[in-house]
């Protein structure tokens, strides 16, 4: 089915990353089918623009605020893919009357109702689920939802308490919190792979092979302010310790792409170390 975390990440300042607290998101990039690898290059973990406009009758209409938030899925892809596109066209349009921001919370209950509307959920009885993520403009703070589907047809709708807990989606949910906390006990809370256990564990998941449902490569997302961007995980050569290069959705960037006509690729990077 594929696995999520999504986790407020309270390490320390460093010159990458200058501000602390932020929300953090993981997934693999397998899609299967039948319960077998199908794709292994498969995006879950994506970003949302949403626009919001104005009236202004004398210039030429343009978003006066943009912000990005976070989107994570796990089971049916079709579902998935098909939600995550009609969510961006209809987020992109939002119109503000007297600076009333919409809430995060009221955003990821747009989503539950559109979605729902549209039948995108179950689709040949497949369980799915999703999670909306990022900065919320009303609270000022990070808010995470989980919404998800079950083949009864039934949903739920629920808020994630980010200063308490983390939101694991997915298959094997219950065993990778306890891989994560294990992982936590083992490491000095003041130390990097503390706050970013969560990664480290999907991502030892993946090369071990530990699920044959969770696979491909790890993706990683970062939330900073009311921005939401998608990073490559930066990996040293086994060979040479001196090499290093880019996973974005388990394509090497500079291998197999490099560039769109002048311009580079360069996607945000990041260690995990």
């Amino acid at each position: 089915m594929s696995t999520g975390v999504i986790w407020l990440n309270k390490e320390q300042p460093n010159p990458l990353l200058p501000e602390p607290n932020r929300l953090w998101a993981v997934s693999d990039s397998l899609y299967s089918y039948n319960n077998k690898p199908s794709l292994d290059i498969g995006s879950k973990l994506f970003q949302i623009i949403i626009n919001l406009y104005q009236k202004n009758p004398m210039t030429v209409e343009q978003p006066y605020l943009s912000l990005k938030i976070g989107y994570c899925f796990a089971g049916s892809t079709q579902a998935g893919l098909n939600t995550y596109a009609l969510l961006c066209s209809i987020l992109c349009t939002l119109r503000v009357f007297d600076n009333n921001y919409p809430s995060l919370e009221e955003i990821a209950d747009a989503c539950h109702r559109i979605s729902v509307k549209h039948k995108t959920p179950i689709i040949n009885d497949h369980i799915f689920e999703y999670s909306i993520f990022g900065f919320c403009l009303v609270h000022m703070r990070y808010e995470c939802y989980r919404i998800r589907y079950e083949k009864t047809g039934d949903s739920m709708f629920k808020t994630i308490d980010l200063e308490n807990e983390y939101l694991v989606i997915g298959s094997h949910c219950d065993e990778i919190k306890a891989r994560i906390e294990k992982f936590k006990m083992d490491n000095d809370i003041n130390i990097l792979k503390y706050s970013r256990a969560p990664a480290y564990v999907v991502d030892e998941i993946i090369k071990n092979k530990v699920y044959i449902d969770i696979g491909g490569s790890l993706q990683l997302g970062i939330t900073h302010g009311i921005q939401f961007d998608l990073y490559a995980v930066v990996h040293r050569d086994e060979e040479d310790n001196n090499v290093v290069y880019y996973k974005f959705n388990n394509i090497d960037v500079f291998r197999d792409v490099v560039s769109v006509g002048p311009c580079m690729i360069e996607p945000h990077a990041l260690y995990l170390d």
